[in-house]
């Protein structure tokens, strides 16, 4: 049976991005520890990770909490009721994912060692693969008039 990216992104849906986060932190854990390869940042650098963690850990929430306050629902497989463009989406379209792709740059950093970085690009693939593609799909179909002008002038990262 071969197994095509649309069936692929369908399978990735079947957990939510929160899920898929906390896994490449562990992972990122586990393989600083188990098998770090290289030692690249050092104390006091490491500190910066804390501070680039609680950056991406202020996007996430601001993010969240500007859907909260539109009143459509964060979980992504669930149909949005309004097109949020305050906040942080007026720069990103994405900024949760953002926000958690930037809590685990900080964690690598904090953790100092090579092989967590490998979980990144890693993590972004299912994120955009499994998530970002079918939601813009999704914002296509139900803001039909106001995505493609929202979409042209706000990037999917930064």
């Amino acid at each position: 049976m071969q197994l095509n990216l649309e069936d692929l992104a369908r399978s990735l849906r079947k957990t939510i991005p929160p899920v898929y986060f906390f896994l490449a932190l562990l992972l990122m854990f586990a393989l600083s520890y188990l098998m770090p390869l290289s030692h690249l940042i050092y104390i006091p650098l490491r500190v910066l990770g804390g501070l680039i963690i609680l950056l991406g850990l202020t996007i996430t929430v601001w993010g969240a909490y500007c859907f909260r306050q539109a009143g459509t629902p964060v979980k992504p497989y669930e149909n949005a009721t309004t097109l949020v463009t305050a906040g942080p989406y007026q720069f990103s379209r994405n900024p949760m994912y953002l926000g958690m792709i930037i809590i685990l740059a900080g964690t690598w950093i904090a953790l100092g060692t090579l092989s967590p970085l490998f979980v990144i690009p890693v993590f972004i693939y299912i994120i955009r693969e499994g998530f970002i593609k079918y939601e813009e799909r999704i914002l296509e179909e139900n803001f039909a008039g106001e995505y493609p002008d929202y979409r042209e002038k706000v990037r999917r990262w930064l």
